[in-house]
């Protein structure tokens, strides 16, 4: 594959937009043309081009340039290097992608196993760690029990929405607690430091645009989502885990780890109730205070941390986007961000955080008579401030005496002045404001001049607030530590010299902004345990392993695979026993089963009145479907094989064949159809009768495959409820116990089954 960088547009940033669809393709027309002159190619030889990376360059303001990276796959019979080579493009390189792996299965992870019963994985917390920890567990074949203090994302919106407009904090559904996470009412940013030399970081995006995200995520430079698609985004991803076999348990909060010689077995819930697991993620968020208590009490080593406080800072958005792009409303381009940073005499830094291109700063709080702020977007950022949290970085030093716990009972004490001087609104005020009562704290004199200014500037016609929750103005500068206010005063005058405008009076002060990061740190070791308890794994960013939604989620998907690597799925169990019988069984043995099985297929109503016949061409293990595919052909009978399409979505479709000559070795060494281009494939139709492979099989119809979940996908998306679907197996693959806790939402069942022994019926 070929990456060419620095491709460059011109972006006057005035002129309107066209449709999205008409730009992509315009774009993407642009891009192969631009492409296909660098590498000094016709734009035909040019096979596939994906857009990389993109990022607005506006160092030459108000001259702006969109900035593209690009992938091109050349045809085949073109040889890459020599193309680049003869090219002499200086930014055109031979590079080769990073395909993210989890280690499902492996053959080198045998020794590593743990258990020979199944489990199923506890997961505490449905914030990106994890969610993003049960979706990979899910995938792999376990089915993990999510448990989450907060309420599902729909039911949690009513009741944040509710607050905001002043009813009670409801402490089961608000900013901080419910799917999701903190993350569902934030700006939706998935940029993250986090160096991604494993794919996980790119896996996420496109989990996130497979359950509903735009597809842009995968290539800007800073992606975001924004909360209003954020939430549907979380909704799907649980969709899919609980249509795996997974399970969301709402409104119940952990109480307790069950712990016993040195291994987690499980927890205990407010409700009263137990689950029991061997393995445990900790996945708790920031904010669950009374669970790193409960952790403590329990003797979980955990280590204070340092984290960061400040206050929520807001400006007209047209004033950041005039400094920034040199447009105060630019039409072509869309609200700019930022990220200040100063480091000052003292020693401290002061920087920007969690900055919301217009954007709301929303009340964030979860604790009664505690209040904390935050930041929040919308996808299309058409609020009309912009909004980040000016900051200051403390250490355990600076706020505590060495306790493990102190950090968050510094937050707290924060939060209540902040909750007493807002009168439990969330306070604000204008930065000249803000320096007059730090001047008057400084010199200990009384600052009631500056609450009358406060209050005046607060009627005037100045920039107000984009604030969701009730405010109001007041003292906010009496909040914070003398010297951390200072410390954001001086920052302020220092970004005024970077952005035009940014140290002006009528810049707005709310707080507290104190839910930067975990003031605490689970200590894990090198599987990703709590030190010294197997099975218990500290994940994402309340275990202070990650600072926001996409390192969180990388951090759960860590976890996830560490639990592929040192647990087997039930239903992974399950099928290696099953295959381990059928390579059992001798090959004059097998021959003598498949005639039995092909027999009494033949056998079947179903078969004789079928006009259709769906079947599987089975592999050297699996039973020899050749003598009922020729039995079909013989009496004309149309004849459909699967061939898969997509890999990657696990998609296939029924293609028709007329002769056993027309199959090919396709993926997985399986024979399919060759495609011709005028392929008969198969629609919904009457009379039909699906064969289907499976390696186990229980008389409810239920059917364990090999997990890729091909023929689910495909009887979902056919949608045909009249198709008769048959089950073949050898007698021992039939299974004595029923398979119903193994099943998912989206696992097809078949109606017969067919074996060497009997026909079963399903009731």
């Amino acid at each position: 594959m070929i990456r060419i960088n620095s491709i460059k547009f011109k972006n006057t940033g005035f002129d309107k937009l066209p449709d999205k669809d008409v730009r992509e393709k315009e774009l993407n027309l642009m891009l192969l043309s631009k492409a296909a002159k660098l590498l000094k190619v016709d734009s035909m030889d040019i096979a596939e081009l994906r857009i990389r990376k993109h990022s607005i360059d506006a160092r030459k303001k108000p001259e702006i340039f969109d900035v593209y990276m690009v992938d091109v796959i050349l045809k085949k019979g073109l040889n890459e290097e020599k193309v680049v080579k003869k090219s002499s493009c200086k930014n055109a390189q031979i590079v080769k992608d990073i395909v993210y792996r989890f280690p499902a299965n492996r053959k080198e992870d045998a020794l590593k196993k743990r258990n020979q019963e199944p489990i199923k994985p506890i997961i505490v917390g449905a914030g990106p760690g994890g969610l993003f920890c049960a979706y990979e567990l899910a995938l792999a074949g376990f089915s993990p029990i999510v448990i989450e203090r907060g309420m599902d994302v729909d039911n949690r919106l009513k009741a944040v929405e509710d607050f905001w407009s002043g009813k009670e904090l409801n402490p089961k559904g608000n900013v901080q607690f419910g799917e999701g996470g903190a993350g569902t009412f934030s700006d939706g940013k998935l940029n993250t430091m986090v160096k991604d030399k494993d794919g996980r970081g790119r896996e996420c995006l496109s989990i996130f645009v497979k359950n509903g995200a735009p597809r842009e995520i995968m290539y800007e430079s800073k992606p975001h989502i924004g909360t209003d698609i954020l939430r549907d985004v979380v909704k799907n991803m649980r969709k899919e885990i609980t249509r795996r076999g997974g399970k969301f348990l709402f409104e119940i909060t952990v109480t307790e780890l069950i712990l016993e010689n040195g291994k987690v077995s499980g927890v205990k819930c407010d409700t009263g109730e137990t689950f029991s697991s061997p393995v445990v993620v900790l996945a708790i968020g920031h904010s669950a205070r009374d669970t790193f208590k409960m952790l403590f009490d329990s003797g979980i080593e955990m280590t204070p941390k340092a984290f960061a406080v400040g206050l929520r800072v807001e400006h007209p958005q047209e004033v950041i986007n005039e400094s920034q792009y040199g447009i105060g409303d630019p039409a072509s381009l869309p609200p700019t961000p930022y990220k200040v940073t100063a480091n000052l005499p003292s020693g401290r830094g002061v920087y920007s955080f969690c900055m919301c291109p217009g954007g709301y700063v929303v009340n964030a709080s979860s604790e009664d008579k505690r209040l904390a702020v935050n930041g929040m977007s919308y996808s299309d950022r058409s609020g009309k401030n912009a909004n980040s949290a000016i900051i200051v970085t403390i250490s355990p030093e600076d706020y505590g005496n060495g306790e493990v716990l102190s950090g968050i009972e510094f937050q707290r004490k924060l939060e209540e002045k902040a909750y007493e001087i807002g009168s439990g609104k969330v306070p604000v005020e204008y930065f000249d404001d803000f320096k007059d009562g730090i001047r008057c704290l400084e010199d200990k004199t009384d600052d009631s001049s500056v609450l009358k200014s406060i209050e005046k500037h607060g009627k005037e016609n100045r920039n107000k607030p984009c604030i969701k929750g009730e405010y109001e103005f007041s003292p906010v500068h009496r909040i914070l530590p003398l010297e951390l206010s200072k410390s954001i005063a001086l920052g302020m005058e220092s970004f005024g010299r970077m952005i035009k405008g940014f140290d002006s009076d009528e810049a707005l002060f709310s707080g507290v902004e104190s839910r930067t990061s975990s003031p605490v740190r689970i200590v894990r070791d090198e599987n990703l345990e709590a030190n010294g308890i197997m099975g218990l794994y500290p994940c994402g960013e309340g275990a202070g392993y990650a600072g926001g939604i996409t390192s969180a989620a990388m951090d759960g998907m860590k976890i996830a695979e560490q639990i592929s690597i040192h647990y087997n799925s039930g239903k992974t169990l399950y099928r290696n026993s099953m295959i381990n019988k059928r390579k059992t069984l001798p090959s004059h043995e097998k021959e003598k089963l498949d005639i039995r099985i092909s027999d009494k297929v033949f056998s079947l109503d179903a078969y004789k009145k079928a006009r259709n016949i769906l079947i599987f061409c089975g592999t050297n293990e699996e039973i020899n479907t050749d003598i009922i595919i020729k039995d079909a052909l013989s009496q004309g009978k149309n004849v459909y094989c699967p061939r898969i399409t997509d890999k990657k979505n696990h998609n296939m479709v029924f293609a028709r064949i007329k002769d056993l000559s027309e199959l090919t070795v396709g993926a997985y060494r399986i024979r399919e159809p060759i495609s011709t281009g005028k392929d008969d494939i198969y629609k919904a139709d009457k009379d039909t009768l699906m064969i289907l492979p499976g390696l186990i099989f229980d008389n409810k119809g239920n059917r364990i495959g090999y997990g890729a979940g091909y023929y689910d996908r495909y009887l979902e998306s056919l949608g045909d409820k009249s198709m008769v679907k048959a089950g073949i197996c050898y007698h021992f693959q039939f299974a004595d116990d029923m398979l119903d806790e193994y099943m998912n939402d989206n696992d097809e069942n078949v109606q017969l089954v067919v074996t060497d022994k009997e026909i079963v019926k399903v009731e």
